[in-house]
């Protein structure tokens, strides 16, 4: 009978949660609205602190193919086709949300890079917030149900408690990765979605009445949108049934039993997405992806678990001396070749068991290791991504770092001791991370700084190059690019890094013989057929030049410089048809370059469509009014036509950019029209 009563009383925990079936008072209402208040806009104030020196941060690395040089996120109209299409047709075609988000900041902004920075501040205070709710609940619910174990931090309300966790977790300088960084907005967003699905679960989970279906559908539709976001989110079912079963079902075995079939059912719902993800292809073609990669599957597998152990090495101390975005990860090519593979694996091993071993006393840290770990576990096991990002980190730390803030409230003594620890946690974190921002705020330092930590990575070298090419320091370019040749000699994109930067140099000669060399490696690679395009016009090779150029975009039909460069060298050749074609793609594909609308308007000039050149100039000040040339040639068109008044307009635009164009001043003073406005 004894017996029976201890199951009856575990059913009616597994069932309803203490605040379960009950009205919450007003006053109660108010108070959590007022807790929740307070944590927003102290939360808001620091966040929006720390990253304030990133808002005219520039678009690096993986940011220029995924938003840059994204034709498919030119959004021009807010159709629901025009989203679709922005959404599926993107490189990442499987992070459909994240695409739409990049195309929605172009349809405002164009690439005014602070929308674009603004957008991810906004995701990660929104994580923020959502990661105190989920905490917050998490809490409440071992409180009531006295579960909370030797972690639990039981003098503190759990509001408190749960705000002290969440705005140590936003301040930690590993975030800027995934915030900063522009590109992965696909994890900070599919993280959002991810805790506000598990929110609206356990919302839901608690609630009485209808209105718990409603919060069910919810979390579902949450739930996708973070898989649309990145395919991270895929372990979400997972971790909602370890929830329940952690922290509704007490973990009973025998509720575990009575769910197998739930759970399988989870498990075929998460195998159809991957399937469809990969357009139902055959899953092991995966693993055809280490063709390209200098490691094998089981190198791989190997070195990962010294990768894992970096990670919680940053999580513990994230100086920004210790962040990289490009790193060179020494492989593991057996458990003792380095000896750290064995000691990494014997420490991931231990972490787990010790996870299964604490689990009934203390529920608290058994969930946050199993959450560290199954997080992480899509790009740390056999898929042929890069090595190491630190970006991962992001929503694997999300019960890791709050962890330990519990234990700080649990056994800081005297008891006003973890309020100086904490908050001289979250002073030195936003202090570094506002240091680390710094870096990524300026494109040649960023590399500098990666360079300087990384010193073998041919890749950071590469871009450490381009970076002071684009700057116009173009010695300094060389010598890097070259360096990256020197460490990769038979990577075809650093040969193309080394022959672009000698051809910004004007060494159009140099560049070619490394160029032609990086054809040869690969003889796909588009990038190195449009510079080799380049550098033949530069050495008056045009119809050479046409032949690579075509290449160029027969193999990437969307690839705007491509069509623009084509286009010049048929003008340069008097084949104006032809070039007008390909400037006329050029644009379309790019309505934002100034370059491709000026070269429309000098082959108009050139044809006597002055109309139409008209246009092209009118839009390229349009889209930047310092251009003097094009103010110049419409004042010409303009005086042409006989409308006075716009060619002085624009002969005034002309010398408020250049004081000192002398024809332009006695231009103005022999119409008797002055300059007004210049001193």
């Amino acid at each position: 009978m004894m017996g029976k009563q201890k199951k009856i009383r575990g059913s009616s925990r597994m069932n309803q949660s203490p605040a379960a079936g009950r009205q919450t008072e007003p006053g109660k209402v108010n108070r959590k609205l007022l807790h929740m208040a307070a944590f927003f806009f102290v939360s808001a104030g620091i966040v929006c602190g720390i990253y304030s020196n990133t808002i005219r941060a520039p678009f690096l690395f993986d940011d220029l193919p995924n938003i840059t040089n994204n034709v498919f996120i030119r959004l021009n109209d807010l159709t629901f086709q025009g989203l679709m299409d922005v959404g599926f047709n993107s490189i990442c075609s499987n992070r459909p949300v994240a695409n739409i988000s990049f195309a929605l900041n172009y349809y405002l902004d164009g690439y005014d890079v602070a929308g674009y920075h603004a957008v991810n501040i906004a995701i990660h205070l929104a994580g923020t917030l959502l990661l105190f709710l989920l905490l917050k609940m998490t809490l409440e619910l071992c409180r009531g149900r006295g579960t909370g174990g030797l972690i639990m931090p039981e003098h503190m309300e759990p509001w408190l408690a749960a705000s002290a966790a969440a705005i140590v977790w936003a301040v930690h300088p590993t975030h800027t990765q995934s915030v900063t960084y522009l590109v992965q907005r696909m994890v900070s967003m599919a993280s959002m979605f991810y805790l506000l699905s598990m929110v609206l679960y356990i919302r839901g989970r608690i609630m009485a009445g209808s209105w718990k279906w409603a919060l069910y559908g919810g979390s579902a539709l949450s739930g996708l949108l973070a898989v649309g976001s990145k395919e991270i989110a895929l372990t979400l079912p997972f971790f909602i049934f370890l929830y329940e079963w952690y922290f509704f079902q007490d973990l009973d075995k025998a509720w575990l039993k009575k769910q197998t079939i739930r759970f399988s059912l989870a498990l075929v719902v998460v195998l159809v997405l991957v399937l469809a993800y990969s357009k139902f292809s055959n899953p092991f073609n995966v693993l055809s992806g280490y063709s390209s990669r200098e490691f094998t599957l089981g190198q791989r597998v190997l070195t990962e678990f010294r990768v894992v152990m970096h990670y919680i090495g940053l999580i513990a101390l994230p100086h920004p001396s210790r962040l990289i975005l490009d790193y060179d990860f020494p492989l593991s090519y057996s458990p003792i070749r380095p000896v750290t593979t064995l000691l990494s694996m014997v420490t991931i091993l231990g972490l787990l068991a010790c996870a299964v071993f604490v689990a009934k006393k203390d529920k608290l840290v058994s969930f946050a290791i199993l959450w560290f770990f199954g997080n992480l576990v899509t790009e740390s096991s056999i898929i042929p991504l890069e090595l190491i990002y630190e970006h991962r980190i992001y929503l694997p730390s999300m019960f890791v770092i709050p962890i330990a803030v519990f234990a700080i409230i649990r056994y800081a003594r005297p008891r006003w001791a973890h309020v100086a620890i904490i908050g001289l946690l979250v002073a030195v974190f936003s202090f570094w991370t506002y240091e680390r921002n710094a870096v990524w705020a300026d494109e040649i330092a960023f590399w500098k700084d990666n360079v300087e930590k990384m010193p073998t990575r041919a890749r950071a070298r590469q871009n450490y190059g381009e970076a002071l090419s684009r700057a116009e320091r173009h010695d300094e370019a060389i010598i890097q690019s070259e360096e990256a040749v020197r460490l990769a000699p038979e990577d075809h994109r650093t040969l193309n890094c080394l022959g672009a930067v000698y051809l910004r140099s004007g060494k159009a000669d140099k560049a070619l013989s490394f160029l032609t060399k990086a054809m040869e490696l690969d003889p796909l690679y588009v990038e190195t057929y449009n510079n080799r395009g380049k550098a033949l016009m530069q050495l008056n090779r045009l119809n050479e030049a046409i032949v690579d150029l075509r290449k160029a975009v027969s193999l990437h039909p969307n690839f705007y410089e491509a069509h623009n460069n084509l286009g010049a060298a048929y003008m340069e050749l008097g084949e104006y048809q032809k070039s007008a074609v390909a400037f006329s793609r050029a644009v379309e594909l790019n309505p934002g370059s100034i370059e491709g609308h000026y070269n429309l308007g000098i082959l108009y000039i050139r044809l006597g469509m002055d109309s139409e050149a008209s246009r092209a100039f009118s839009q390229v000040v349009t889209l930047n009014p310092d251009v003097e040339a094009a103010h110049l040639i419409l004042a010409d068109i303009l005086q042409k036509s006989g409308d006075r008044e716009g060619a002085l307009r624009h002969l005034r635009q002309a010398l408020r950019i250049n004081p000192g164009n002398l024809r332009v001043r006695q231009a103005l003073e022999g119409t008797g029209a002055g300059s007004p406005g210049i001193d």
